[in-house]
């Protein structure tokens, strides 16, 4: 069985075309858990899940998407986890075609390219070195449950990024689906917060002025690079 833990934070309509996407799914083991994390209207958010198969819905104050991850993770029962944000619509196939690749493979967990906007996000075959270096996995990606260690809940970036690092320091292997399985649909969501590459690399010190959001993305850098001595 496949449990699909889904984080939601305001954006019903966001959440209704998520799950409209999981219950298209052509796998149809699944165990489907959302957790709202604090939205403003939790009314209007039950009225959504209310629509579709939700196996268990967790209602917490607003912690963040880790802890809100973790919760449905206690809370879930299946061999496989998934974890969805809100804005992610999945490709008819795309659980079938993970669940396939991670049974044929001794991997830990299965990842695909997706679209976000207009723009295709590809990822690449998985490299232990590579990943040391970039993180090229979303975190919707499917994990077996014994290979899964938890979100770090102190982080505030790169928190999938420190668990695809975390699952390789256990000694964990992924495996890349040569495929577009799921798109993003909210360009207005946490991805469009993201500069474009030559932006980080600007000697801001030389301007006076660094944007609060470059601060912050080298902040959590460092915090990465010395957690998982890269």
């Amino acid at each position: 069985m496949i449990s699909v833990i889904i984080p939601n934070f305001n954006k019903p309509e966001n959440l209704k075309k998520c799950l409209q996407s999981v219950q298209e799914q052509t796998f149809s083991d699944l165990e489907v858990i959302v957790v709202d994390d604090g939205s403003r209207d939790i009314e209007v958010i039950k009225a959504v899940i209310e629509q579709f198969r939700v196996d268990k819905f967790i209602q917490q104050v607003n912690q963040g998407a880790p802890k809100a991850r973790n919760a449905g993770f206690d809370v879930s029962s299946g061999e496989y986890v998934i974890f969805l944000d809100n804005d992610v619509v999945m490709a008819p196939d795309m659980l079938d075609k993970m669940y396939s690749a991670i049974q044929s493979s001794q991997v830990d967990f299965v990842y695909s390219s997706f679209q976000y906007g207009w723009k295709i996000i590809k990822s690449l075959e998985f490299s232990i070195d590579a990943l040391r270096k970039i993180n090229y996995i979303h975190t919707s990606s499917l994990v077996r449950r014994s290979s899964f260690p938890r979100f770090d809940e102190s982080l505030e970036k790169f928190q999938d990024w420190d668990l695809w690092l975390t699952i390789v320091a256990q000694g964990g292997v992924g495996k890349n689906i040569d495929d577009k399985l799921f798109k993003i649909i909210d360009t207005n969501g946490t991805m469009s917060t993201w500069w474009p590459a030559f932006v980080y690399k600007l000697p801001w010190p030389v301007f006076g002025f660094t944007p609060k959001s470059i601060k912050k993305y080298f902040q959590a850098l460092d915090i990465i690079k010395e957690k998982h001595n890269l």
